[in-house]
Parts: C-alpha cells; sequence; structure tokens
C-alpha cells in the first residue's frame, strides 16, 4: 500500500514538473513551458511579443506580462515598444523584450508578428523599422533573393546575393556549374559558369557530383546520392 502511494507521488510529480520547450512550442498536450522570460501565446507558441505576452496568455506555461514601459507614444503600426538595443538570440523581435534582429543569425528584418528573417513577408508588409531593417535590396529593378529561390512568381534575382550569383532551372540560387549551366535561368542572375580549368561536358554533374567536397543543391534536394548541401540559412 505504502509503495503504491509512493509510486503514485513519484507519477504525479512527473505530470506537474513540466518540460522546458525544446522546439518553441507551449502548453498543449505536451504541457512545455516556454524557456528564460518567454510567453506562451493562446496559439502555444513561445516568443517575447504582445501577441504572445497578452491577449490569451497562457500563464501556466510562460510569463504574461505586456509592460508599456518606456514612454513610447506612437509605434508605426504593430504595437511595439522602444527597442533595447539587444540582438535577438531566439529569433523574436519588438514586443516588451524589445529585440532588435540588426546582426541576428535569424536575419535582419522584424517582422509584423515579431519574428526576424530576411524574406520579404519579414522585410516588406507591416515590417518595425525600430526593430531591424525594412528595405527590400534590388538589383536592375528585380529584389534580390534574401532566401535562396529565384525567378518564378516571386521573381527575385539571384545577382548580389549571399548564395551565388547563378540562378538554376529550378529556382535556387548558386554558384556551381549545375546552377549556372544548363537551364540557368538568365534573367535572374548570370549563367556563365566559372568552371576553371575549362573542362568541357559537366552536363552529368548533377548525377555524379565530384566526390571532393559537396556542392550547394541547385534543386533544394540535399543529401542523397548527389551529396548536395543546402543553401546558407536553409535546412530541410
Amino acid at each position: 500500500m505504502v509503495r503504491l502511494s509512493l509510486s503514485c507521488l513519484l507519477l504525479l510529480a512527473g505530470i506537474v514538473a513540466a518540460a522546458t520547450s525544446p522546439d518553441q512550442t507551449c502548453g498543449g498536450s505536451n504541457a512545455y513551458t516556454c524557456p528564460g522570460s518567454q510567453c506562451c501565446s493562446q496559439y502555444s507558441w513561445c516568443g517575447t511579443t504582445d501577441a504572445h505576452c497578452g491577449t490569451g496568455c497562457q500563464s501556466k506555461f510562460g510569463k504574461c506580462t505586456t509592460s508599456s514601459s518606456s514612454s513610447g507614444s506612437g509605434s508605426s503600426g504593430s504595437g511595439s515598444t522602444s527597442t533595447n538595443g539587444k540582438v535577438s538570440s531566439d529569433g523574436t523581435c519588438g514586443g516588451t523584450a524589445g529585440y532588435t534582429c540588426k546582426g541576428s543569425s535569424f536575419g535582419t528584418c522584424c517582422s509584423q508578428w515579431g519574428y526576424c528573417g530576411n524574406t520579404d513577408a519579414h522585410c516588406l508588409n507591416s515590417c518595425q523599422s525600430k526593430f531591424g531593417d525594412c528595405s527590400s535590396v534590388t538589383n536592375g529593378g528585380k529584389t534580390v533573393s534574401q532566401d535562396g529561390t529565384c525567378g518564378g512568381t516571386g521573381g527575385n534575382t539571384c545577382r548580389g546575393s549571399n548564395f551565388g550569383d547563378c540562378c538554376s532551372q529550378w529556382g535556387y540560387c548558386g554558384s556551381s556549374t549545375d546552377h549556372c549551366s544548363t537551364g540557368c535561368q538568365s534573367s535572374f542572375g548570370t549563367c556563365s559558369s566559372s568552371s576553371s580549368g575549362g573542362g568541357a561536358a559537366a552536363s552529368s554533374s548533377a548525377a555524379q557530383p565530384a566526390s571532393t567536397g559537396a556542392k550547394t543543391s541547385p534543386d533544394n534536394t540535399c543529401g542523397g546520392s548527389n551529396d548536395y548541401t543546402c543553401p546558407s540559412g536553409l535546412c530541410w
């Protein structure tokens, strides 16, 4: 009987001791709590913006304090307070914490939802200029790719991007032969393959990549027989 009640107590203790979220989700069936001073929003996501810490915030799984501290009267469009100058370490920006995306590894633009990134969704509509950059870079009238994609409906150019200047037939930026030769989209980047040593046939390189060093993926696939690596900032 004593053993039974002891095991019950241990079971209850295990249930009560909520685990810290490993993936920025909170509450729900896993009952994760948010790390540090982050808030658990009504949609069960961890963060530090007003959307996380205000209406519907779940105090069981994180903090729920929205402070309209510093006398900032009008913030442009998202109820954001002033920046505290700290670079975001968790991908969130603005809000009560006031993190900035400038200098972060997540991207330099702070979206209207309080997340750092480099896409048009982050850098254009209702982007929070107090907490990062809000200008879409252009080259030749086209927007320079911020996420490694090019052409298509977005019409981004690779020229001047951090991923490579060539736009592959699959719509991804890079500088390998697969990006810059067959099917390369010259409207959205350069298409002169810089294969030093003037090697001729690189047509089959997509099927049989050189064994010396992995190549950046031209079609957003990675690993496998081609052993492609993902463009910087992209994971699959």
